[in-house]
């Protein structure tokens, strides 16, 4: 009778969690308490000391977490490769007046090569260690970046702890689980979705936010923060510098160009270098015929609406006089613009450098110019009947670049291919697709590149920053080297169209900076990018990567031998 009713037990348990149901109660060592601890909760109750659970090495008292991934990097100490893991449980996700704390564990694998918590690092300081994790809210399309210390240009001084470990061929004998925090504004809804690092997508699993109920840690002997500091009760600080960017739909035509889409108000970007000669805001002849087009679109576009006309301007120079200059460009458009349309007023405003839609300057302050030139822009802002094709001949067009070799895809990857960085390297750059999905409504890519040749080659990608041969395009979020999923883009079916992953002003639902930093590795370093799901319903489209090369693909058919 007795294994009849343990055999429905464990029957139950499978069905209501499989998460839950860790069968602690059958320690004696544990509480006699029936009552098990919710889902992810911390149990106090459960054996002290670092054991193996689900393959890593942690304190049971912790509980399951709210929500973890499994994460892996290729790497190398100056030695033959290795493929390091390391696990990002989220322990605890609270509210406390205008912010939020997240608190997570680092755990190390029971065995096999570790990476250690400092992969979870980027920003401009090679010296300092802060995690680079932000949250996803998907109901507003948020990206809520961890409170800064200083300014936005640099992401090492976030309201958070540091993080140490590094990564080694074995993990390591201590007897302790590394914990961390970091602080956030507070997202607008309670339910968000964790994205650990620059390189490592979001975590499935969301994480509803609790309010006023910090973390308090079940294993003060076993699980410490950096340098043993626990955080303060306060949550952020007042001086801190609050960053929360709407996600946007990119696109770029090859016409010249682009769109950037928030919510249901699209903005059509002009450059400002085919309407105004440099320093002025009278139109040249060039930009009459450009305005000419732009006023067809308009006309097609816009019937019956108010288009907002905003001139933009790069950063360089003095703030006010840039102010100054995009408000003379915006009301010139205006003034050329109006008498060409039908039901269709305008109305102007001058932002100067205050919204950027790429760094104006690399890590070192080295003008990227560019990025300088899609920043100097006049924008029309309005809710356009078909996006579609929604483009201007401006006269300039994008650069074409050569197409990559298909080849045998390895074990585990749907489709692969090759191509070399023009004027870099004789090792070529392989590509691997490893899945296409429907993801949150959009389409989500996994993929991975690899060197072939002597590996690994610890400076693959070093060059010059501002140099779009090197690391895959500019990397428009980090400043650095390391390669950035910014300029991989999908080109639609009518070859037109460029799509760029969703960029959400400091960042973007891709690859920022490859885990790897500059390094180049025979084992595929992960990167990621979300897109428009319309261009799952298309199936046939391009792959751009950066200036070096193209590649034709079916999303459809890859989606499909994804499942």
């Amino acid at each position: 009778m007795r294994k009849l009713f343990s055999a429905i037990a464990l029957t139950l348990c499978a069905v209501l969690s499989v998460s839950a149901c860790t069968g602690k109660n059958s320690d004696p060592n544990t509480s006699d308490n029936n009552e098990q601890p919710a889902p992810g909760a911390p149990n106090p109750d459960a054996t002290p000391g670092i054991q193996t659970i689900d393959g890593y090495k942690t304190d049971a008292r912790l509980g399951d977490g709210l929500a973890h991934i499994d994460l892996e990097l290729p790497w190398s100490d100056g030695g033959p490769e290795l493929m390091t893991k390391g696990r990002f449980q989220v322990l605890s996700l609270d509210r406390k007046g205008d912010n939020v704390r997240m608190v997570a564990a680092w755990l190390e694998p029971e065995s096999g090569p570790f990476m250690g918590s400092r992969a979870l690092a980027s920003g401009m300081d090679a010296l300092n260690y802060s995690p680079t994790t932000k949250l996803w809210d998907p109901q507003t399309n948020e990206i809520i970046s961890p409170l800064q210390l200083n300014d936005e240009s640099n992401r090492d001084k976030c309201h958070c702890s540091g993080i140490h470990s590094r990564s080694s061929d074995v993990p390591t004998t201590k007897e302790r689980v590394e914990l961390f925090w970091v602080d956030f504004p507070a997202p607008a809804n309670k339910e968000v979705r964790v994205i650990p690092s620059e390189w490592s997508g979001p975590i499935d699993q969301p994480i509803t936010i609790t309010d006023n109920q910090p973390f308090t840690n079940p294993a003060p002997d076993i699980a410490t923060f950096a340098d043993n500091e626990d955080p303060a009760d306060e949550y952020g600080s007042p001086e801190a510098k609050r960053y929360i960017d709407k996600l946007q739909d990119k696109t770029e035509s090859l016409l010249g160009s682009s769109t950037t889409t928030v919510d249901v108000t699209t903005a059509l970007n002009i450059t400002a270098d085919v309407l105004f000669d440099f320093d002025k805001s009278e139109i040249n002849d060039k930009g009459h015929t450009v305005l000419s087009n732009v006023a067809k679109t308009l006309n097609q576009q816009a019937a019956g609406q108010t288009v907002k006309v905003v001139g933009h301007t790069d950063a360089k120079g003095d703030e006010n006089y840039n102010k100054k200059l995009s408000e003379d460009r915006a009301k010139a458009v205006e003034k050329e613009l109006q008498p060409q349309l039908t039901n269709v007023q305008l109305e102007t405003e001058g932002r100067g450098e205050t919204q950027p839609i790429a760094k104006n300057f690399d890590s070192q302050g080295h003008d990227l110019k560019a990025n300088q030139a899609k920043n100097r822009r006049v924008s029309f802002e309005f809710k356009p009947t078909d996006t579609k094709d929604l483009q201007v001949d401006t006269g300039q067009r994008t650069n074409d670049v050569p197409k990559v070799k298909s080849i045998t895809p390895p074990d585990g990857a749907l489709a692969s291919a090759e191509f070399l960085l023009p004027e870099s390297h004789d090792n070529p750059i392989r590509i691997d697709i490893n899945k296409v999905a429907e993801k949150d409504g959009y389409v989500r890519l996994d993929y991975g590149f690899s060197v072939t040749g002597n590996t690994p080659n610890f400076s693959y990608f070093s060059g010059v920053p501002g140099n779009t041969e090197f690391q895959f395009g500019l990397n428009d979020f980090t400043g650095g080297l390391a390669p950035s999923s910014g300029y991989v883009s999908l080109i639609d079916s009518n070859n037109i169209m460029h799509f760029s992953p969703q960029v959400a002003g400091r960042g973007c639902l891709c690859t920022e900076a490859t885990g790897t930093d500059r390094a180049g590795y025979s084992t595929p370093a992960p990167m990621y990018g979300y897109f428009p799901k319309k261009l799952l319903d298309e199936g046939k489209v391009t792959l751009r990567i950066g200036d070096s090369g193209k590649w034709d693909i079916d999303l459809k058919d890859l989606e499909a031998r994804s499942k």
